[in-house]
């Protein structure tokens, strides 16, 4: 169904606006797409957080409880 389907004229190359015009007609790879369109395309986020939690635990601050640094 996926591959017989036409472009429409006012396609403007947006996957979400495409998943949101044909969530009911593609209900499987709908759920699968918005899965995989969450996941963020690049790991500077994650990154960043690291480097924060790098900077509360050092060999100075080795004795900061485990709970306090979590948090």
């Amino acid at each position: 169904m996926y591959e017989n389907m036409e472009i429409d004229d006012d396609y403007d190359n947006n996957p979400f606006t495409f998943w949101l015009k044909h969530k009911e007609d593609l209900s499987i790879l709908g759920k699968i797409s918005k899965s995989l369109l969450v996941i963020p395309a690049s790991s500077a986020e994650s990154e960043r957080h690291f480097s924060i939690a790098g900077q509360i635990v050092t060999e100075l601050r080795s004795s900061v409880d485990p709970n306090c640094v979590e948090a």
